[in-house]
């Protein structure tokens, strides 16, 4: 799950999620605040978020990714530090990447830049041509049939 903190994070979280399924072919969803503590915030005490008990080594198959922005409203920013709070505290992995910069687009392509990068190493990582799209070729094969 990516999450933002703010419009332009939440414009990077959106871009991020779209490069892991494109790039990488890994599942991602975007959520943004305050939305997102709402609706998504429950999945932490759902099945992805529970530990495989028969695993050798733990492992999530949750995690949360927070994009956060310098220009934050004061109850976003404190429904963002208690969205974290609480996965932490369910055992949920958390990455919490701040944007940088002055300008709103200066800090909103910050987290782009590191997101397009991540989604490409990752698909590296594992063996995933980040080029290919077959799924999506074949499927505007078969809409303009």
């Amino acid at each position: 799950m990516i999450w933002g903190s703010s419009a332009a994070a939440s414009v990077a979280a959106y871009r991020l999620a779209c490069q892991l399924n494109t790039n990488a072919k890994y599942p991602a969803i975007f959520g943004e605040l305050p939305e997102a503590g709402h609706g998504q915030v429950a999945t932490f005490d759902g099945p992805m978020a529970e530990r495989d008990i028969f695993a050798d080594a733990p492992a999530h198959a949750l995690r949360l990714v927070m994009l956060r922005d310098v220009e934050e409203h004061p109850q976003l920013t404190r429904q963002r530090e208690a969205s974290l709070r609480l996965a932490r505290e369910r055992d949920v992995p958390v990455t919490e990447l701040a944007a940088e910069g002055v300008h709103p687009l200066e800090r909103m392509a910050s987290l782009i830049v590191l997101g397009d990068y991540a989604s490409t190493y990752l698909a590296l990582g594992y063996a995933v041509d980040p080029s290919s799209v077959s799924a999506i070729s074949e499927l505007k094969a078969r809409i303009s049939q």
